[in-house]
């Protein structure tokens, strides 16, 4: 499992097996009974490059020079998918590499103990092998959805499709959560 810890108004994100630190500061501001939005304050990372690469695979996806330039400054993107579902879009520093995370659910620490290890059996089954995986945000509460798609070789023309694959596989996991929450009588 893939876990954020907040420090000085910043979530880092940590992978296993991975020496990279992304750092992301983000806001949960709305959440309804399956859909959740954040508003990112900011991102500490390396400087990161906008190469060619990155720059072709993010034109892919509808943003323009003054998205581009925002993400140079601010070193983050939000993207609108399907059904209005935001995804936060955060570079590698090498810009080989592209981050999306998708927020799942709140989690209350108190009683969500069984919901916690149904994420983790979740990460460890075979339907996350497409570089995907459960986060834990331990200071907002919130169980996300971390998806990392390679550039490299066709990755950036087949980047919308990946990102679009990822939300909908953050939505069945919602559905799962759902119903889980369900079948253990909480809501």
């Amino acid at each position: 499992m893939l876990f954020l810890r907040k420090t000085e108004e910043a979530t880092t994100i940590l992978t296993p097996g991975s020496t990279q630190k992304v750092h992301v500061a983000w806001n949960l501001t709305e959440v309804h009974a399956t859909k959740c939005s954040f508003e990112p304050k900011g991102i500490h990372t390396m400087r990161t490059s906008v190469n060619g690469l990155l720059e072709h695979s993010l034109k892919t996806l509808g943003f323009d020079a003054s998205a581009l330039q925002a993400l140079r400054d601010d070193g983050y993107l939000l993207w609108q998918g399907k059904d209005k579902q935001a995804s936060l879009l955060v570079p590698s520093t090498d810009g080989d590499a592209l981050f999306a995370i998708c927020t799942l659910s709140r989690v209350d620490p108190e009683h969500d103990g069984r919901l916690l290890a149904l994420a983790l059996h979740l990460n460890l089954s075979p339907v996350h092998t497409m570089s995907a995986c459960i986060a834990l945000d331990v200071e907002q509460n919130t169980l996300c959805l971390r998806y990392t798609h390679d550039l490299g070789g066709n990755g950036a023309d087949t980047l919308l499709l990946a990102l679009e694959n990822a939300q909908a596989l953050a939505e069945q996991i919602k559905q799962v959560i759902e119903n889980f929450r369900h079948d253990q009588g909480r809501r």
